[in-house]
């Protein structure tokens, strides 16, 4: 060590602390050991005398002064296996351009808890890594929630290969964080509440990436509610703040993003996002008239869509939008074309108030030839990625928002039980058909 000048200490440094944090074999070991380190120190920096010993020393000083750290991502530990064949299954039946299928006890023990969510993101953040998703890729955009933010943690805590990558929120802020609002007791032994919104899942994945010595990693935050009181309020932050624009396109001279991820989830779930965020507790956080107006237009859309006798809404990380009926549930609910628009209709009042993508970003993603993933699961998420993944399947005049789905077996099973209900009856293909251009227009 006492060969070592300062500059070739710190540069030593560095490089065994990058060295460290990002090249292990999928068992986690280190994929080369000290005298393997000490050859590549030599080779790098051109340090003649690094040998075995240099290396022990360099990583008992990066200890000591914290450059590594050493704790456990416990949430790491949710896990699933792989169905290939099903997986393969969705894609053929769908048209996708990817899909993960997990097989886990946790759709019993935890059909729609955090769980659950938690093994779905870690599948998709290992499939970035296996496949390099990033590599090539220059503008990622991220949702919010907390299957996202599980999501960015993976990536935050083992960094993929990227480069010249930039990252972008697609939602303002719900999560406001305050003491007074815990987490469910009941759940609250499975994690640690995060805050939910998507500038800290670009935060998260940016961070990681730096920190990994990735090149050019930029990462932009809206820093924003999601709700304004008004349209006009919408295009200015959006047009200030945001990636997007709200009209579909994108701000800063910016391509649509390559690869878009986001979760989704259904009014009537447990925790609901949206709901939690316009409970009356939690407008002490939001000024008077924007509590008021962005609820009374909330409550205006599930009451219409209840007397309309439609399915449940559903948030796009933040955006509402109408669900369709499974093909067993056609008896239940409304599938009256004109009940569709009318509530499309509404749902754009209160859309064109929140700042965020709506489903013509998307589109725009995937007919520009990039990735639209969905990372959603469990019984209560069923109906809306039966209603987003239709487009593929139904001809016409019909974009498709998602090409990409990562959720559990049970999901895929009744997906595709769906299909092959759909696929004997004719006379109901038509008729969603009719009111996915509807919604589409």
């Amino acid at each position: 060590m006492s060969r070592l000048g300062p500059d070739q200490r710190l540069e030593a440094l560095r490089f065994l602390a990058k060295y460290i944090s990002t090249r292990r074999a999928r068992n986690g070991k280190r994929e080369s050991g000290l005298e393997r380190l000490a050859e590549d120190l030599r080779n790098e920096l051109q340090l003649d005398s690094a040998d075995k010993s240099t290396v022990s020393r360099l990583e008992t000083e990066l200890w000591k002064c914290g450059a590594l750290v050493e704790w456990a991502d416990y949430n790491s530990l949710w896990r699933g296996e792989r169905s290939k064949g099903d997986e393969d299954e969705l894609i053929s039946d769908f048209h996708l351009r990817e899909s993960i299928v997990v097989r886990t006890e946790l759709n019993h023990k935890d059909p729609n808890g955090t769980k659950l969510h938690y093994a779905l993101a870690n599948e998709a953040a290992d499939e970035v890594r296996t496949q390099e998703q990033y590599r090539g890729l220059r503008h990622l955009a991220v949702g919010t929630g907390r299957t996202m933010i599980r999501y960015a943690e993976s990536i935050m805590n083992r960094p993929p290969n990227a480069s010249t990558l930039t990252i972008s929120p697609i939602a303002g802020r719900l999560w406001v964080g305050d003491i007074w609002k815990l987490q469910d007791d009941n759940d609250a032994d499975s994690h640690l509440e995060s805050p939910l919104d998507a500038d800290f899942s670009a935060l998260f994945i940016a961070r990681g990436l730096h920190q990994a010595g990735r090149e050019r990693i930029r990462f932009s935050q809206i820093s924003h509610l999601a709700y304004t009181s008004s349209k006009e309020e919408a295009l200015q932050v959006a047009k200030l703040r945001c990636a997007f624009d709200m009209a579909g396109g994108w701000n800063w001279d910016m391509l649509p993003p390559q690869r878009v991820v986001f979760g989704a989830a259904s009014i009537d779930a447990a925790e609901h996002r949206v709901t939690k965020f316009l409970e009356p507790t939690v407008h002490r956080s939001l000024t008077p008239d924007l509590a008021d107006v962005v609820q009374e237009k909330f409550v205006q859309c599930l009451n219409l869509a209840e007397s309309l006798k439609l399915p449940p809404l559903a948030d796009l990380s933040v955006p509402l939008f109408p669900t369709v009926p499974l093909p067993s549930e056609t008896n239940k609910y409304s599938m009256e074309t004109a009940s569709y628009r009318e509530i499309g209709e509404k749902l754009k009042e209160l859309n064109s108030m929140t700042v965020a993508i709506n489903s013509i970003h998307l589109r725009s993603v995937v007919s520009s030839g990039g990735i639209s993933q969905i990372v959603a699961g469990g019984k209560s998420k069923h109906r809306l990625i039966w209603t987003l993944l239709l487009p593929g399947i139904v001809k016409g005049q019909l974009l498709p928002a998602v090409n990409s789905l990562c959720t559990d077996f049970e999901t895929a099973v009744a997906l595709r039980q769906a299909l092959k209900s759909l696929r004997k009856d004719p006379a109901l293909l038509k008729q969603y058909e009719s009111i996915l251009l509807a919604l589409q227009n």
